[in-house]
């Protein structure tokens, strides 16, 4: 019985103590009209990775998520880092430019893809295009960025002791005999 209380108390008192808390990572998605084939549907991919409260920052990973004819869907890599840089404030995304291209692929002329989102001072924009093949100019000014839904956490630390707790009473009930 002892040690049932024992590791019942153990249990609450690791999880009294002091924790350092870290910030969970944010993901943002975005969506346009891709200028190239406006009338079948949005472009929409998501941005990995950003911390809040952060200015200047590189998401872990960008990718395309659907596209029309499914032209350049997949993960992309920076093109060049002063062209990658996101400001999140308070959960929400203040400015943000990313140029990449598509994830194994060679940045060479006529190659998928390249693709470039950016908030200007005129509003957003973006463009997914074959990399650097002469169709860059043409640019969708219907860029939207939000705040990916958020993963409700299966458990909490208030459930896991309450758990431990029931745990040992049950240890304790079965001990006793009936």
């Amino acid at each position: 019985m002892r040690r049932v209380y024992a590791t019942v108390f153990a249990a609450l008192l690791v999880l009294a103590a002091p924790h350092q808390a870290r910030a969970a990572l944010l993901d943002f998605t975005f969506s346009f009209t891709n200028p190239f084939i406006p009338a079948i549907g949005p472009v929409t991919g998501i941005a990995r990775g950003l911390a809040d409260n952060t200015a200047n920052q590189k998401p872990l990973e960008v990718e395309v998520l659907s596209a029309p004819t499914g032209f350049g869907v997949g993960r992309y890599v920076e093109i060049s880092s002063p062209l990658n840089r996101w400001t999140v404030v308070a959960g929400v995304v203040i400015t943000f430019s990313y140029a990449g291209t598509r994830a194994g692929q060679p940045p060479v002329v006529g190659d998928c893809c390249s693709l470039r989102i950016a908030s200007t001072s005129i509003g957003n924009v973006a463009s997914l295009t074959f990399f650097e093949g002469g169709l860059v100019n043409q640019i969708s000014d219907d860029l939207v960025v939000a705040p990916a839904q958020a993963v409700p956490v299966p458990s909490s630390t208030l459930l896991f002791a309450t758990s431990l707790v029931l745990g040992g009473l049950m240890l304790r009930r079965g001990r006793a005999g009936p």
